[in-house]
């Protein structure tokens, strides 16, 4: 990956993912998720300040972007709730899911 994928990229995408209106949407969505979470394409983190922590417990974070998941794992330190980053493929999760449809770890 060149100087623009890993440095210039990611930042644009941070920016431009945070402008109002997609702001306002991700207030109305995010709060909605329960139990365990996987957040695939977690990007830079945006939308874990919106999570409900009486309502999640944990949030699995999937990014193929190491930069953008480094930018996710710093904005991680201010949330009361768990939260683990997969390092991985996005065909090898290792969580599979039990009978209500929650994810759960294999």
């Amino acid at each position: 990956m060149g100087v623009y994928g890993k440095y210039i990229l990611p930042k644009m995408v941070d920016f431009m993912c945070n402008i109002r209106p997609l702001a306002a949407q991700r207030q109305k969505v995010v709060p909605l998720a329960k139990g365990c979470v996987l957040e695939v394409g977690i990007g830079s983190g945006l939308n874990l300040p919106f999570y409900d922590p009486s309502k999640v417990e944990l949030v699995w974070g999937l990014d193929p972007c190491e930069r953008m998941c480094k930018m996710a794992v710093k904005r991680s330190v201010h949330v009361p709730f768990g939260i683990d980053f997969l390092d991985l493929p996005d065909d090898i999760i290792p969580l599979s899911y039990n009978y209500w449809g929650t994810a759960v770890p294999k």
